[in-house]
């Protein structure tokens, strides 16, 4: 049975009352390479301003498995077996015991499932669900919401925001949509600057799809697509005015709020193949997979392993044959079986 083929998580997690909350703003069809000065002058400062990580990639080209990896921290590969076993994610589960109010504002409901929204929300009561038509009016309903907040009462508001994920968007269609959104961000973030929250919120910038129009064709992995931003306001103003060039993926997000929201003293090991964002490390490669192909992503290449035993490395379409690192082989299978029983 799937349910009795995982272990989730590898030990118990015990979190600490940290009086922070957390907001997390995903612009879905955004990739690194679209961020212009020009046409995104309030992102771009944001950048400036507080931590920005340059290498931050997407294991997915699909919303839905990158929102499983951003709320669970695992491969996609371990969703049908979760789903089975009655789990929810290590940090929802915590964020609930610690009376946090959990909120989605989202304008495409489509991309996701009901059972996708109920491990993020940690509820099969769906009422903590905004459903909006455009950025301005998902930015409006974040912050009608966090009105309605008792003081004091710590919070998860996610905004999931999808304009520039449409394919066959005109030129001018697109850009007139990026400068929009791009407006509609650092408004809420300026409102948020003048609030109560700021000091004590963890801000995730981010994007689950990288713009479509930016796809590869004849690759595995879309390298450029994938590229996404990935801004960081850190709670009481750390790190503030930093460029990190550490390679970065997803999966990182649950051991972040795990360790610096939630206070889960657990190894992130125990609940996620990630890192926390707050002191990561130099890493060799992170690992995903695609068209039933093992792939090590890689700061400047991508490694692919075929079931029928071929590798080889992918440049921009170009595939050329290599010997199998069987370490790094190794390595990458324990991660991705790690709570496999």
């Amino acid at each position: 049975d799937a349910a009795d083929a995982v272990t989730y998580p590898l030990t118990h997690a015990t979190g600490e009352v940290m009086n922070r909350n957390l907001l997390i703003i995903t612009l879905n069809g955004l990739s690194y390479a679209d961020l212009t000065l020009e046409d995104t002058p309030q992102l771009m400062a944001l950048k400036q301003q507080y931590h920005s990580y340059e290498q931050c990639y997407l294991p997915y080209q699909a919303v839905r498995d990158n929102a499983f990896a951003a709320t669970w921290g695992v491969p996609v590969s371990y969703r049908d077996s979760f789903a089975a076993a009655g789990l929810y994610p290590v940090t929802v589960e915590e964020m609930h015991h610690q009376d946090f109010a959990i909120h989605l504002v989202t304008d495409d409901l489509s991309i996701v499932s009901r059972q996708d929204l109920q491990h993020f929300l940690g509820s099969t009561r769906l009422s903590e669900l905004d459903r909006v038509t455009s950025t301005a009016d998902a930015v409006k309903a974040g912050q009608d919401w966090l009105k309605t907040l008792p003081a004091g009462r710590p919070f998860a508001l996610s905004l999931s925001v999808n304009p520039l994920n449409r394919i066959n968007l005109s030129a001018d269609a697109r850009r007139a949509l990026l400068k929009e959104t791009d407006s509609a961000v650092g408004a809420f973030i300026d409102t948020l600057r003048g609030s109560a929250f700021m000091d004590h919120t963890l801000i995730i910038i981010t994007s689950l799809a990288g713009n479509p129009d930016r796809r590869e064709s004849g690759t595995l992995y879309p390298r450029e697509q994938q590229h996404v931003p990935l801004i960081v306001i850190w709670p009481e103003g750390y790190q503030r005015s930093v460029s990190s060039g550490e390679l970065c993926s997803t999966f990182d997000l649950v051991p972040t709020v795990g360790s610096e929201i939630l206070g889960l003293s657990s190894n992130p090991a125990d609940y996620s193949v990630g890192n926390s964002l707050f002191n990561l490390q130099e890493r060799q490669f992170f690992v995903t997979t695609a068209e039933r192909s093992l792939l090590l992503i890689a700061p400047r290449s991508i490694t692919v392993y075929r079931r029928d035993g071929r590798s080889f490395i992918e440049n921009y379409g170009v595939h050329m044959a290599v010997e199998p690192n069987l370490r790094n082989l190794m390595l990458a299978m324990r991660m991705l079986n790690r709570f496999k029983q």
